[in-house]
């Protein structure tokens, strides 16, 4: 479990690092939530979010959909539970047990150190 944890937090780490550089608050991408769950089709895995009814949630921003943090996280969880051959559905399943408002406050924390 330690290297999958090292792994997301370096990923995650990489991005935090791209967002201080650019100094605001960090939106990400279709293609960079597709990215951080190991998916190589934005497309598909945007419209299996929407099937599964995994909680990862856009905004619209600047004419464009956007996601935050805690969407960018719940995708790494997604692709790290895929490494193990978990199916989306199943991912949906598990992921309707995190309490989202939670992860919210510690992802901003994480965003804040």
């Amino acid at each position: 479990m330690l290297p999958i944890f090292l792994a997301s937090k370096t990923k995650m780490c990489y991005f935090l690092q791209e967002d201080r550089r650019q100094n605001c608050s960090k939106l990400f991408t279709s293609k960079e939530v597709a990215f951080a769950a190991c998916v190589s089709d934005h497309l598909q895995f945007l419209q299996d979010v929407r099937r599964h009814r995994l909680p990862i949630e856009s905004r619209r921003h600047n004419g464009r959909n956007t996601y935050d943090l805690t969407s960018f996280a719940v995708s790494m969880v997604v692709g790290e539970l895929r490494e193990y051959g978990i199916s989306l559905s199943n991912c949906g399943r598990l992921l309707s047990r995190i309490d989202l408002d939670d992860l919210s406050h510690k992802t901003a924390k994480l965003h804040l150190d």
